[in-house]
């Protein structure tokens, strides 16, 4: 029978009646004078004289809207659940060109980035991004963990984030990266090598594919195609003079130049046809290298570097010339090799060197060696060897390619990605950024040389697909991640602190300001960061106050644990970094308070000094009273013996006497 809206604060509500059966409400939007349009299952309504009237236009006809949103160039955005979306201009309803690539899926979300470009969320192809021009999937494909989009919005910061159905939120940290796979028209998804096509294409060589010319759009076969002796085409390289040069791992070399096609295998004097790479060096001539050793071709001859002429190991995976015009030379199981023309000198593990199996090698303008070996990234400056492991930052340790971009970056791609290393003067890395599934390269695993910078900057790697790197997309500079405390436990045990204080958050129910008694002081600190847009994972570090004020080496582990802790004040501070440098500030923190057994509290030891001093007090006038007891008990027993002696003194002097007086009566007597 009608809606009832609550205004601000539910202090005033208005009823509206619809004018038709609309149905469920997907929607509300307010226009320029605050009058609603609603997104209904019936079609678009809007407020007319308090009444909802539907909003009739070509194409809308019982059409079902899902989103609703208004740019900053004040169009209104019209999400269809029969898929696509459109604007309105003028009273009238515009697709724009390209929308039919969002397919069937009903637009359930809109948003807008700070550089214009609309955001699209769909119910069951992910996102799609419009630059006006051009529309770009986010998907599953792209990483995106459910194609089921839920919403979709865009932070301050310009970071999208994207709800996803059973797989919560999603943020898209970089854009920097797409693939191309068998499902955009690509032949195979193993591509192992890319060179200029003649008229901006890009040319793509696959494992069993053969080659396809890509004009960022759309794939296609060229005729050249048909000319190879195996679907195995390994490496390309578009010479100096334009001569399009093809290496197979089964049928030797093809030159394509103009209208003509060259073959150069065994037969023409090629070392052997299985190629793996190709070179061109300062004098024009060019370097093949195969699993028997290496040719070079000034153009009539060739000339044959193999074991018999003291190479180490015959399958060689890269070549590169130095500053010098010497060639060196990446070899599986022998290391590293450099031919001065004449001479073949060998660099191997047993002189510094990270492994013998090296798959990679280039010179930087410093003049130092960089090779890619399956035991990390080694560096030569002609003296010594350096090399750089997990512990230095790479993210990778089997190697595969390297690549020297036009602003000095070094490129170096294995089975777990790509890390680029920034490095300073010297040559040492200032900064290594990792590059994986979180960082938006979902191919994940590179392959041998397989990599190629076009003349826009824009890097193409060979993976599982074709991947496009835009360094013009990639956010440099992210902040530190957020950090939170989400738990505090007893003895590995949760605790409901509702009950015994107020919390501290809303969402995590931390207690404010804790306190403790003695016999409860096994806690464990729960916390998350949450990535604001930067590469990496995230590590944390953590500390005491009052037990410990340094802060823990970084870990991943998202937990802290602290036993017996003694009685006291404390503060447990958390940060979080993404590269190790830039943390998170201020850190998340907790005051707490362990309180001391009722024997050791202040009031305690009070009262058992004024004890034990009274305890001592009232001895010592007991010892005194007994003392004096006892003296007196002696000074009474000595006056009753004195008595007593003179008692008997006095009676023996009477019986003295009267023996005296006896005797005396006697003599006279007989006298």
């Amino acid at each position: 029978g009608g809606w009832t809206v609550a205004e601000t604060g539910g202090a005033s509500a208005q009823r509206w009646t619809p004018a038709v059966e609309a149905g469920a409400v997907h929607a509300v939007l307010g226009d320029a004078d605050g009058r609603p349009f609603f997104a209904t299952s019936s079609g678009l309504l809007h407020l007319d004289d308090g009444v909802l009237r539907p909003v009739k236009l070509p194409g809308l006809e019982e059409t079902a809207v899902t989103s609703l949103y208004r740019d900053s160039r004040d169009r209104l955005w019209l999400g269809l659940e029969s898929g696509g979306a459109a604007h309105l201009q003028d009273g009238v309803l515009i697709r724009p060109e390209g929308a039919e690539d969002l397919g069937r899926s009903a637009v359930v979300a809109i948003a807008e980035d700070q550089r214009g470009r609309l955001w699209f969320g769909t119910d069951r192809q992910g996102a799609f991004r419009w630059d006006g021009e051009h529309w770009q999937p986010f998907a599953l494909a792209q990483g995106l963990p459910s194609d089921t989009v839920e919403s979709l919005m865009v932070d301050s910061n310009d970071h999208v984030w994207i709800a996803t159905f059973g797989h919560g939120v999603s943020q898209l940290l970089t854009e920097a990266f797409e693939l191309f796979t068998p499902e955009h028209g690509l032949l195979r998804p193993e591509v192992l090598a890319m060179a200029p096509g003649g008229d901006g294409s890009l040319l793509v060589g696959m494992l069993k594919g053969g080659m396809q010319s890509f004009d960022g759009k759309t794939f296609s076969t060229p005729a050249v195609n048909e000319s190879l002796a195996s679907p195995d085409v390994t490496s390309l390289l578009r010479s100096r003079d334009g001569a399009l040069w093809i290496g197979t791992f089964r049928g030797g070399v093809l030159r394509q130049a103009g209208g003509r096609i060259e073959r150069f295998t065994s037969h023409e004097g090629l070392v052997h046809d299985g190629v793996l790479s190709l070179m061109e060096d300062r004098e024009g001539r060019i370097w093949i290298s195969t699993i028997r050793g290496v040719s070079r071709f000034d153009g009539k001859d060739f000339f044959n570097l193999t074991p018999a002429d003291g190479l180490e190991a015959p399958w060689v995976y890269s070549l590169t010339e130095d500053a010098e015009g010497g060639l060196w030379m990446a070899t599986s199981g022998g290391g590293i090799a450099r031919w001065d023309g004449s001479s073949l000198t060998h660099y191997q593990q047993a002189d510094g060197l990270a492994s013998n199996r090296a798959y990679a090698v280039r010179q930087d303008f410093r003049g130092l060696l960089w090779i890619a070996t399956d035991n990390g990234l080694s560096r030569f400056n002609g003296r010594e060897f350096t090399t750089y492991h997990r512990r230095h930052g790479l993210g990778n340790l089997n190697l595969y390619l390297l690549h020297l971009d036009r602003e000095g970056h070094l490129w170096v791609g294995g089975e777990a990605g790509l890390d680029r290393l920034t490095l300073d003067s010297a040559g040492e890395p200032m900064e290594i950024r990792h590059y994986g599934r979180d960082e938006g390269f979902l191919g994940i695993e590179t392959n041998q040389n397989a990599i190629y910078e076009d003349a826009e900057g824009i890097l193409w790697i060979g993976s599982r697909g074709l991947a496009r790197y835009d360094r013009r997309e990639d956010r440099e500079e992210a902040a530190p991640p957020r950090i939170y405390l989400t738990g505090l436990r007893l003895f590995f045990q949760p605790v409901d602190w509702s009950a015994a204080s107020e919390p501290q958050s809303p969402w995590f129910g931390l207690p404010r300001d804790p306190v403790l008694p003695h016999d409860r002081n096994h806690l464990t600190f729960d916390f998350l960061g949450i990535s604001r847009g930067g590469s990496g994972e995230i590590l944390y570090q953590y500390r005491m106050d009052g037990l410990d004020s340094r802060w823990s080496p970084p870990t991943a582990q998202r937990q802290a644990v602290f036993s017996s802790l003694p009685p006291g004040e404390y503060t447990f501070s958390v940060r979080a970094s993404q590269d190790g440098e830039h943390w998170t500030e201020p850190p998340a923190s907790l005051p707490l308070e362990i309180r001391p057994p009722f024997w050791r509290a202040p009031w305690f030891l009070a009262f058992s000094v004024c004890a034990a001093a009274l305890g001592i007090y009232a001895f010592d006038r007991s010892r005194r009273a007994l003392a004096l007891r006892r003296q007196r008990q002696l000074e009474a027993e000595v006056a009753l013996r004195t008595e007593q002696l003179q008692l008997a003194k006095e009676a023996a002097e009477m019986a003295s006497r009267a023996k005296s007086q006896f005797l005396a009566n006697m003599t006279h007597e007989l006298k």
